[in-house]
């Protein structure tokens, strides 16, 4: 779980398909299967949350397991956030 946790910070996606690939009980926790799909392409780190507290708890119910799920939030719009500004930075500059 460890292992998932570590690259999931760095590589949220190759960490989502290899629980899929390797662990399909966690696959099956996301249902339907377009949500978890959707939360692939979209939000990877509130996906990746949502699939490890489900594994660790069996349900994803509570304060604790809601502020973990707005960090992954965080981290993901964060991510949209940095991605536009960077574009919108890098056409700025090119700008005569």
């Amino acid at each position: 779980m460890c292992l998932y946790v570590a690259l999931g910070l760095v590589f949220p996606r190759v960490s989502l398909a290899l629980l899929c690939l390797f662990r399909p009980e966690w696959a099956a926790a996301v249902r339907p299967w377009w949500l978890g799909v959707l939360g692939f392409l979209v939000v990877p780190f509130t996906t990746l949350a949502y699939l490890l507290i489900h594994a660790a708890s069996g349900d994803v119910s509570g304060l604790g397991h809601l502020v973990i799920l707005l960090v992954a939030l965080t981290m993901d719009l964060g991510i949209w956030k940095g991605r536009k500004g960077r574009d919108g930075a890098s056409v700025e500059a090119c700008a005569p």
